[in-house]
């Protein structure tokens, strides 16, 4: 009579067990089937075999690279320019600013052929040049404080009528000048800023070395606040001005 109820016991707890087994495939069959239909209704998995992600490189703005940069399965685009001061060298972007109407602004330095112009360029929302902005979609700076060597943009921001303020550092002939020019919506320096559309300073930190200019910022009352790095004397300090 013992060995048939352990027998009985043995066989409820086998059935127990399968039916927990069955339970748990289930629930998991039914909680993958939710996931994918998740997955499949939102934008994020609507990306996975198609349809839009966020997150991946767009294939629209700029030109088709004819490639897939991003390893999502579809080719896509994007804007490379060369060739901007003329020299047919390097060319470095550093900073950008997207204004209210989808425009997009970058600085950086191009190799003029014996050394670095400052540049901005201004690139329409689908990834073409602005031609309205210096008839090309671009402005080449150089010499901005004077020594004729390397122009270098680090930072700019865009204010709200248009205005272009870049900072930076210039070669003034023995070391670095940090600047801060200020262009017009359509490209052109505007003279009534500083002195020629441009503020010139160093010897920020006392050392008359570098100074650099590596962040610009604008408030709503104009106020032109910006920092970086000055040579002290025996090493760099961080500093922050303001051009009224």
């Amino acid at each position: 009579m013992l060995k048939i109820i352990s027998k009985l016991n043995i066989t409820v707890f086998i059935f127990i067990l399968i039916g927990i087994i069955l339970s748990m495939i289930s629930y998991n069959i039914s909680f993958d089937n939710k996931f994918s239909n998740l997955l499949a209704s939102s934008s994020i998995g609507s990306g996975i075999g198609g349809g839009n992600i966020i997150g991946k490189v767009s294939n629209t703005f700029g030109t088709p690279l004819n490639r897939d940069v991003d390893k999502d399965g579809d080719s896509d685009a994007a804007v490379v320019l060369n060739n901007i001061a003329g020299g047919n060298g390097w060319d470095y972007g550093y900073s950008l600013y997207v204004d209210s109407n989808g425009k997009v602004y970058v600085t950086g330095r191009s190799s003029n052929g014996s050394n670095s112009d400052m540049y901005v360029i201004r690139i329409n929302s689908d990834g073409t040049m602005d031609n309205t902005f210096d008839s090309d979609g671009k402005v080449v700076v150089n010499s901005i404080a004077g020594g004729n060597g390397h122009d270098i943009g680090r930072s700019l921001y865009v204010d709200s009528s248009g205005k272009v303020y870049v900072t930076g550092e210039s070669d003034n002939g023995s070391n670095w000048d940090m600047y801060v020019i200020r262009l017009n919506s359509d490209g052109s320096m505007d003279n009534t800023f500083g002195t020629n559309g441009k503020v010139v300073v160093n010897s920020i930190a006392g050392g008359n070395w570098h100074d650099d200019g590596d962040s610009v910022y604008v408030d709503s009352n104009g106020k032109v606040f910006v920092t970086g790095e000055s040579w002290n004397g025996s090493n760099d300090d961080m500093y922050v001005i303001e051009i009224e």
